[in-house]
């Protein structure tokens, strides 16, 4: 529930030679991907999953472990405690944490984000990219108990997700300053065609 992710460096780095650099320099943190990236998954999460917990679940079943994007305690609005687990850059598990008579945790919601068309294409195309895209560690809001961020680069251009949690468990999912970042994303696109 009170899992720190670092927030200094990747859990997700798919530029060669920073993910070659990641690997070298934190070899038991960093695994290589089938597509050469390097993934930070949580040591606790391993644990956790090792010791029978949760199996994994994700989008892409056919590749390895994804990252481990945010492992936190939030509160939905009406201020049920859960632990939120997000996995690469959109898979969500919420649980509900042990209680003196529910028992062990238990897995409440899991799916994708719950995300408008426009952020979708971005996830789309920050699972399918190559070169200058890194995802880094979400971060809790300590004013907000269902509200988390996650600071990523997409081809060169820094966007920031917002992610909510909501009373029936959903996260939604949505890019803070969308214009703003969707205009970066085109001109970094343009400099490197000319």
């Amino acid at each position: 529930m009170t899992a720190e992710l670092p927030v200094d460096r990747p859990v997700l780095e798919c530029d060669p030679v920073a993910a070659r650099a990641l690997l070298v320099a934190r070899p038991t943190e960093y695994y290589k991907d089938e597509d050469g990236y390097a993934v930070r998954v949580d040591s606790l999460w391993e644990a956790w999953m090792a010791g029978g917990g949760t199996p994994i679940w994700r989008i892409r079943p056919m590749f390895s472990r994804e990252s481990t994007t945010f492992l936190h305690e939030r509160h939905t609005p009406s201020g049920q405690r859960r632990l939120v687990m997000v996995e690469g850059w959109a898979q969500v598990t919420v649980f509900e944490p042990a209680g003196l008579l529910s028992g062990g945790p238990r897995v409440v919601k899991r799916g994708i984000a719950v995300l408008d068309k426009e952020c979708d294409a971005i996830v789309n195309i920050a699972y399918s990219s190559q070169g200058d895209t890194r995802l880094y560690a979400g971060i809790a809001d300590p004013a907000d108990k269902s509200r988390f961020t996650s600071a990523f680069m997409l081809n060169g251009a820094a966007g920031m997700w917002e992610f909510v949690l909501e009373d029936d468990d959903r996260v939604t999912m949505r890019l803070l300053d969308q214009n703003s970042f969707i205009a970066r994303l085109k001109a970094v696109g343009q400099s490197t065609h000319h």
